[in-house]
């Protein structure tokens, strides 16, 4: 006789007459629960004890793994300094107070229990779920973060970033990853609405990416066509952009496990599917960007299409076939490459392209789980997901039917758009009413490097070091402040250009300043003179 696969199984219990389904998962940790709360002495039912401390230590990796994306992040954006390691522990500290127990704890639209972590079980589980979301909310905010800072005063920055983290996110997570959140399929009473984001499409890209937009709208600046900066890559700036982005996609492997907290039964199976959409999804968008980067150039084209296809597949993860998340990670590149263009036609482009890449693809990762996913997938990737484990409440996984549009309905599809939608009105609203304020004060808007004059090597700024560049091998310039043209200083020794910052800086005869002269050195001399 063939073994029994029980992974899919369900349990039919009569409860005071009433007929209840559990998957079969859920009803062995039932069991397991109430053997634990009667009884403390050794049996055939500690095999769910050693499956408890290798769930720990798999999900603590994951958490551990995503603080990789972090580390690229900062690598890909000028704007990473040592602010950021503070905003990092302030995360790590509200997470530990206040987020986690606002997202996982019993309520409807906030949790209302589990603040400093005192509402639950002093257990290996509860922790490395703490750590695990924890790194997931410390990438959404280094990814609002690293974008604004360059383009948000401190203040207004810091204040943001605290509404973000402790009403924003715990919304968006409670209501698609607590098991009592009104868009998890695991709630007891679970609503229509019940999305489908395994990894974060919502509560990471379209919160983030909504956030970045509603910044950015604030801090456009808008360059008449002449006059906006040319923006030149070096060697060093794209090695850092590519090592930054090869530690994000290995953190990505982490990250995509997110709701993979478990690896007992068929789970294995379940991530391991979710790590191969994961790769074929960012190869594809990263050749689609490229090969339309041809066409319509970018920078960094190639390594913000892999992204892109991270995140692009997110949200379905282990729920579709290969053959559908190379499909996704195509039409990401695709769509990375027009927001791109769209986003610098109006100006709203910003350094680590969060708008198109994030937010742009955050939605369409939505839309894909609901296109192409596929029921068995999905239920297969819900049995895995051990979180109501954790908080001690068990419920079906099979309370809801999932039908994606390709096998005949549009319940799934649906309900991942109005709940993509929901989440980027929801985030854009309250960050327009947050940085109101502090944009009617006129204290929204920071010193942005690419606005501001340069500093010359005096320190002082102003018309004087409008031009570039500053070190010594380099063309001088000269500039005229009447029509504020630069142009190319040929050596003359006649002129006595010998010393350095002469070589570099020369007024025009037109302007307010006369002509820097400086009697040369013989060290001077000697670099045109025989």
């Amino acid at each position: 006789m063939a073994p029994v696969n029980l992974s899919t199984s369900t349990v039919r219990v009569l409860v005071n007459g009433t007929a209840v389904e559990y998957s079969w998962s859920d009803f062995a940790v039932a069991l397991h629960l109430e053997y634990n709360s009667n009884s403390s002495s050794p049996g055939p039912l500690d095999v769910f004890a050693s499956q408890d401390a290798v769930d720990a230590v798999w999900v603590a990796f994951c958490g551990f793994q995503i603080l990789l994306v972090q580390v690229g992040l900062s690598f890909s954006s000028p704007s990473s300094d040592a602010k950021c390691i503070g905003v990092s522990g302030a995360v790590v500290l509200l997470s530990y107070a206040l987020t986690f127990g606002l997202s996982f704890g019993p309520g409807t639209f906030l949790g209302t229990e589990g603040f400093f972590l005192l509402s639950y079980p002093l257990e290996s589980s509860v922790w490395a779920l703490w750590v695990l979301h924890t790194s997931v909310q410390l990438t959404m905010t280094s990814l609002v973060f690293l974008t604004l800072a360059h383009r948000v005063a401190r203040p207004a920055l810091f204040c943001y970033l605290l509404l973000l983290n402790v009403f924003v996110y715990p919304v968006v997570v409670h209501a698609v990853w607590s098991p009592y959140g009104w868009a998890n399929r695991a709630n007891s009473h679970p609503s229509t609405l019940t999305a489908l984001d395994l990894a974060g499409c919502s509560v990471v890209h379209v919160t983030a990416g909504a956030a970045v937009f509603v910044a950015t709208c604030f801090t456009r600046v808008v360059h008449p066509p002449d006059k906006t900066p040319p923006s030149t890559l070096s060697s060093e700036s794209s090695l850092r952009h590519g090592i930054g982005t090869w530690l994000v996609l290995l953190g990505w492997f982490g990250l995509i496990h997110t709701s993979t907290t478990t690896l007992g039964g068929a789970c294995p199976d379940v991530a391991l599917r979710a790590a191969i959409n994961l790769a074929l999804s960012a190869a594809a968008a990263s050749l689609s960007a490229a090969s339309l980067s041809l066409r319509f150039p970018l920078s960094h084209a190639l390594n913000h299409g892999l992204m892109s296809g991270l995140v692009a597949i997110s949200a379905a993860a282990s729920a579709v076939t290969p053959a559908w998340a190379i499909f996704i990670g195509l039409l990401a590149g695709v769509l990375f490459v027009g927001t791109a263009h769209t986003t610098r036609l109006f100006q709203l482009h910003d350094v680590l392209e969060v708008v198109p890449v994030h937010l742009a693809n955050g939605f369409w990762g939505l839309v894909a789980a609901g296109l192409f996913s596929s029921s068995d997938r999905i239920l297969a990737a819900s049995q895995c997901n051990a979180t109501p484990r954790h908080f001690h409440v068990v419920v079906s996984s099979t309370a809801v039917a999932t039908c994606c549009l390709w096998e005949g309905c549009a319940k799934q599809f649906g309900a991942n758009v109005v709940f993509a939608l929901l989440v980027a009105l929801f985030v854009g609203l309250v960050c327009v009413l947050a940085a109101s304020p502090w944009h009617y004060m006129d204290r929204f808007v920071g010193p942005t490097p690419s606005l501001s004059p340069p500093r010359s090597p005096s320190g002082h700024s102003g018309a004087v070091d409008d031009f570039y560049p500053t070190d010594d091998d380099a063309t001088p310039w000269s500039f005229d402040l009447a029509n504020r043209q630069s142009d190319v200083i040929t050596p003359d020794i006649d002129d006595q250009l010998q010393s350095s910052v002469e070589r570099r800086y020369r007024f025009s005869q037109g302007s307010s300043h006369s002509n820097i002269q400086h009697t040369p050195s013989p060290m001077d001399r000697s670099l045109f003179c025989e």
